[in-house]
């Protein structure tokens, strides 16, 4: 396939499978030594091997997206069906155990997926999902508490799983994009992550509209059981085309190297060589995930205390906000390769400052006006997705291959952190900053701020990799290794990633004739 080819969307959705070829996924061919690949050989992965990691990719992200997004409504139904024995701890424990459990799976699998393959980590990754949706399904107690709280473990459980997701499967489509097209990896995987994971986000928000349209809350139990079980056919579909996905070409290309014998040895090279770029991966992934899951975990709760919506007025409001959002990381997507990683998260971190800005601004005027407090609510949430694509693909783009899942998994766990902390914290923060629509104002100013200091971190910390090929991030990699073993002080070069920062280029700029602090 010609690596100028251009890649849309109907490149996420394979049209067919060919059994002989899935037989023979990976043909390896001895190329003359002096070319770029590290390990001497150049593996390509067949046409039907990039389809099934396709189908596998996007099922899977589907399958996250609904798993995202199905506690919003039912924390509001659970609010009016068990009242007070529905604490504040057991609401915020509930949201968040999901989000600790990706966390955590973020870190495992990526020392998976780099160590073991990407392949088995999706396996793995899926089971777990699996598991995690029949415990939260099933979940029983003798009290309200030891209910909620297999529901807690069973929805634990199932973040686990999804973390594999991030440092495994967009990992691996990341690596498929770069042998279709380099200049265009970055639009393919946005189309192949972030628009499946949001459109996914809808999915749970149907199923619930119509089982309180149809129940009108005269059986609960049954409302959020069949929430969490249907999500589970889905995670099955997901585990059986997980079977079929192959390791990514560059992948099979790095693990065959030596320099993959030595990756623990190189480990402080990597740390060195690469932290301005982990760090400013990091802290973005926070902030965002912070501010998108602590509002956006309660969103149906401020509606009814806003407005007073019901528990349909709440759910279909949610399900019009999550459609819509859909379009922002669409648009994302097809001006990623464009204007290019940093300044997309540019526009959207100070798009995404003044909206929240406008809302606490005009926080007293929308109480009694949901319609103008939806609207505000969906340009922030649309905004929020439209930063994500960068902010998922920027730290797949900046690593060496054979470190890429787990430093990958390194900063979405840090997005993660946020997320949790965010949701944990917000009933808490609203209470502080005086309760009532007066908390959630107090809020609004906070994230506002938050979101400034997203900037600023984008601006300085996050290089620019639109055209960057990732075989020649492997290539610069291996240099600082060879360099570091021929130094006997280990070597304390900064990768030629980093140099692309805007704060590399502005300390070289202020400290003439100084060198930049190259490691810690």
């Amino acid at each position: 396939m010609n690596s100028e080819e251009k890649c849309g969307l109907e490149d996420c959705i394979p049209t067919h499978f060919n059994e002989n070829q899935i037989k023979e996924d990976l043909k390896v061919q001895m190329v003359d030594e002096s070319k770029k690949i590290p390990s001497g050989q150049e593996v390509k992965l067949t046409t039907s091997a990039i389809n099934a990691n396709r189908l596998g990719t996007a099922l899977g992200f589907l399958s996250n997206g609904y798993q995202y997004e199905v506690t919003g409504v039912l924390n509001l139904l659970f609010q009016l069906e068990y009242g007070s024995q529905y604490s504040l701890f057991l609401e915020s424990s509930l949201t968040s155990a999901l989000l600790f459990g990706v966390l955590i799976g973020q870190l495992f699998f990526g020392m998976v997926a780099d160590i073991q393959g990407r392949k088995a980590g999706l396996v793995i990754t899926s089971s777990f999902v699996v598991l995690g949706a029949i415990l939260a399904t099933a979940s029983y107690g003798t009290s309200v508490n030891g209910l909620f709280w297999m529901m807690i473990i069973g929805r634990g459980v199932t973040g686990f799983g999804m973390g594999g997701e991030y440092t495994c499967a967009v990992t691996n489509a990341m690596e498929d994009s770069e042998q279709i097209s380099v200049v265009h990896r970055g639009k393919r995987t946005g189309l192949l992550v972030l628009c499946v994971e949001v459109l996914g986000n809808t999915t749970p928000l149907v199923i619930q509209l119509i089982l309180v349209a149809a129940l009108h809350r005269r059986n609960s139990e049954l409302i959020w059981r069949l929430s969490y079980g249907i999500g589970i056919i889905p995670c099955l579909v997901v585990l059986f085309y997980r079977l079929r996905m192959r390791d990514s070409a560059i992948y099979s290309e790095s693990k065959a190297s030596s320099s993959y014998r030595n990756q623990w040895k190189d480990m402080l090279i990597v740390w060195r060589g690469y932290w301005p770029c982990i760090l400013g991966s990091a802290i973005t992934w926070f902030i965002r995930d912070f501010e998108t899951f602590s509002i956006g975990s309660f969103g149906a709760s401020i509606l009814h205390e806003i407005e007073g919506a019901s528990l349909f007025t709440a759910t279909w409001i949610s399900l019009l906000t999550a459609a819509l959002m859909v379009l922002e990381p669409l648009a994302s997507s097809f001006l990623i390769d464009t204007l290019g990683r940093r300044n997309v998260q540019l526009i959207g971190w100070l798009s995404l400052a003044s909206v929240i800005a406008i809302t606490g601004g005009t926080y007293p005027l929308l109480f009694h006006h949901a319609a103008v407090y939806v609207f505000l609510s969906i340009v922030r949430a649309a905004l929020q997705y439209f930063l994500a694509v960068s902010i998922y693909l920027t730290p797949n783009e900046i690593f060496p291959t054979m470190y890429r899942a787990r430093l990958y998994g390194l900063c979405s766990a840090f997005g993660k952190a946020g997320a949790a902390i965010g949701v944990h914290v917000f009933l808490s923060m609203q209470q502080s900053f005086g309760g009532g629509t007066k908390g959630l104002r107090g809020i609004q100013y906070f994230d506002a701020a938050f979101a400034v200091l997203g900037f600023f971190v984008a601006l300085l910390l996050v290089p620019e990799l639109k055209k960057t090929s990732l075989h020649k991030c492997d290539v610069n990699f291996m240099e600082m290794c060879e360099e570091a073993r021929s130094d006997s002080k280990g070597g304390s070069k900064v990768s030629a990633i980093v140099k692309e920062c805007m704060a590399y280029k502005l300390f070289k700029k202020i400290q003439v004739g100084e060198t930049f602090p190259e490691s810690i």
